[in-house]
């Protein structure tokens, strides 16, 4: 047999470590589906909606609909096992807001072992031609002593269809609503959470905007967020309805961005939001982020450029704060146009796309924000879609440390 030239082996004994140092390269991370929604008779439920909060054993959240009624309040335990805590139905004098639905579709709040909430359309309370008022609510962890705290009146000058993550601090509960009030553009109010005290902290007007997202309460200072007709702008009040201020008012077309009604998430004594902007002659619209500090009142926007999202569609939730990082979540846009997870430092500096939800049989189309572990390792989040039955998922997804 010819013996091979002595280059031959020279090749294989380069090749080799190389082929297996190939070998061994890391994966990208990919998302990890905890549990696709089926909406069946044992399982009811499906499109997820808003955020997930959790007490440190399970998770809980709502879903728009179920059974082709109105939405669940949900909870996933540690072994991701589903339980159906509530059914949100007619029977509750619950008037359908949509599409025969209830429509919770508003993020949880946990207080101790009680979970509080609000519904756009329901309760026993309808105005003529805007449907049912809205209510808020409590449940306990356990899915007991489901609790209409307050359902708005359909009376001029009242708050009507509330919106957002109820606030709660010192037994009180504050919050927003995107109708009603004494100029039809929404009300602040605040409600003790055992139901009573009821009381309208500001009607706003179309000079203010119509409120969006959830307060943030720093000392004794409620600051939010609103939306049209003007560009949107932050805003402040104190708790006792006094010392209300506009702080920042967005521009439009100019840069400054609209404002994308998604909250605020706080480090520091500066805020950090979304915006975005249709600059003229543009197609679609621009997302960027904003910063706005609370001691100096000084607004920065970190980032503005229509690369930032690579392609998104929507960008939702607030963004979520991971071992010093921000990180979010786009609605659509991706490698698949199914919705992406990024990532970007506070300073406006070292902006990736971690993700990019699909293709079929995951979660597709992610909502609302993301959910760190306590350890920062991983977020949490759902899909509105995808899933076995393309029903919507609730997800995890790892994030690598800092400098990683």
């Amino acid at each position: 047999m010819k013996t091979p030239p002595r280059w031959c082996s020279i090749l294989v004994a380069f090749a080799t470590p190389l082929l297996c140092h190939a070998a061994k390269k890391t994966p990208p991370p990919t998302d990890t589906v905890l549990f696709s929604f089926k909406d069946s008779k044992a399982l009811p439920g499906k499109t997820p909606s808003g955020c997930l909060v959790t007490d440190g054993a399970s998770f809980y959240g709502t879903t728009l609909t179920g059974r082709g009624k109105a939405g669940v309040i949900y909870k996933l335990d540690s072994s991701n096992h589903y339980t159906v805590l509530h059914t949100f139905a007619d029977g509750e004098n619950a008037t359908p807001f949509k599409k025969g639905l209830l429509d919770p579709g508003f993020p949880l709040t946990l207080v101790g072992s009680t979970l509080y909430g609000v519904a756009y359309g329901g309760g026993a309370n309808s105005s003529p031609g805007h449907g049912p008022s809205g209510l808020i609510y409590s449940i306990g962890t356990d899915g007991s002593n489901f609790t209409k705290l307050h359902e708005f009146p359909a009376i001029q000058n009242d708050g009507r269809n509330p919106v957002g993550t109820p606030l709660v601090s010192g037994g009180v509960i504050y919050g927003v609503t995107a109708n009603g009030g004494a100029h039809s553009v929404g009300v602040i109010y605040r409600l003790n959470t055992n139901g009573t005290g009821y009381q309208v902290l500001r009607s706003m007007d179309l000079d203010s905007g119509f409120p969006t997202g959830s307060l943030k309460l720093v000392g004794s200072t409620l600051y939010g967020t609103t939306f049209n007709p003007l560009p949107g702008a932050i805003h402040k009040i104190q708790t006792d309805g006094t010392g209300y201020t506009q702080l920042h008012v967005f521009g439009s077309g100019g840069g400054n961005g609209l404002l994308s009604g998604n909250g605020l998430v706080a480090i520091g004594s500066t805020f950090y939001g979304l915006t975005y902007d249709k600059p003229p002659g543009g197609k679609s619209s621009v997302y960027s982020i904003f910063t706005y500090d609370t001691n100096g009142g000084a607004f920065h926007q970190i980032a503005f450029t229509d690369i930032l999202f690579q392609g998104a569609t929507n960008v939702c939730g607030s963004l979520a704060l991971v071992n010093g990082v921000l990180v979010g979540i786009t609605g659509g846009g991706g490698t698949h146009h199914a919705g992406a997870i990024f990532r970007i430092n506070p300073d406006g500096s070292d902006y990736s796309r971690l993700f990019s939800f699909g293709p079929a049989g995951k979660g597709i189309n992610p909502g609302g924000a993301l959910l760190p572990s306590a350890d920062g390792s991983l977020v949490r989040g759902t899909t509105t879609a995808g899933g076995a039955v393309d029903k919507g998922t609730i997800f995890s997804f790892p994030i690598a440390p800092a400098g990683a």
